[in-house]
Parts: C-alpha cells; sequence; structure tokens
C-alpha cells in the first residue's frame, strides 16, 4: 500500500468503506487478527482490518467514528 501518492476525496472513501462491506477478511492464525483474504483497492491480502481502519481513519475528513456511525448503504444513494 502506498499511502503517500494516493488520495480519495471523502465521497470515494465513504464508497470505499461500503464496499469494504463485502469485502472477506480471515483470521490470521499466529497473531488471532482479522486480515484481508485478498488485495482489495489499495490494500495487500494480510493487511489486519485495524490498519485498514486507521488508514479510513487518517484519510477521511471527518474520520473513522463518522464512517462507523453514518456511512451505511442507505446514506450513499442520496
Amino acid at each position: 500500500m502506498n499511502q503517500a501518492s494516493t488520495k480519495f476525496s471523502n465521497k470515494e472513501l465513504e464508497m470505499m468503506w461500503l464496499d469494504l462491506g463485502n469485502i472477506p477478511f480471515v483470521e490470521d492464525p499466529d497473531d488471532e487478527v482479522l486480515v484481508l483474504s485478498e488485495d482489495w483497492t489499495v490494500f495487500k491480502k494480510g493487511m489486519s482490518r485495524e490498519i485498514i481502519w486507521g488508514w479510513f481513519d487518517n484519510n477521511h475528513g471527518r474520520g473513522l467514528v463518522y464512517l462507523m456511525d453514518n456511512i451505511r448503504p442507505k446514506n450513499c444513494m442520496k
């Protein structure tokens, strides 16, 4: 993942957030954390869910809490 050269608008990040709900995660047997089971957008297979959430928190103008509380399929269809 190359965070420095990848910029997304809040709207793009919100659409990615919605898509993330359809992406499979598996438990890493060594760390017992959820990791991506396949490459997805700028993230590689094996990236932890917490790191991805941190990326959203750092890149969305209102942060992760806003995404978790407000961005659901019905909200993005406006």
